[in-house]
């Protein structure tokens, strides 16, 4: 778990696209986050079997825009 928080922190911390989400296209920056979800999803998929409707990732997005 540590290492799939520290895998997302540190892609945050050094894309542009997301630390500045404001600054960007409204597609872009979701499509981002669409793609560290699928790496977190690839690095554990047992955390998000089941119930997808509010994966963090995706909510994240959500809470974005």
């Amino acid at each position: 778990m540590v290492s799939r928080l520290l895998h997302y922190g540190l892609r945050v911390d050094t894309c542009d696209l997301l630390l500045n989400a404001e600054f960007h296209e409204e597609d872009a920056v979701l499509a981002e986050l669409e793609e560290l979800a699928a790496e977190l999803k690839e690095c554990d998929p047992p955390a998000f079997a089941g119930y997808t409707g509010f994966i963090w990732p995706e909510f994240l997005a959500r809470w974005l825009w």
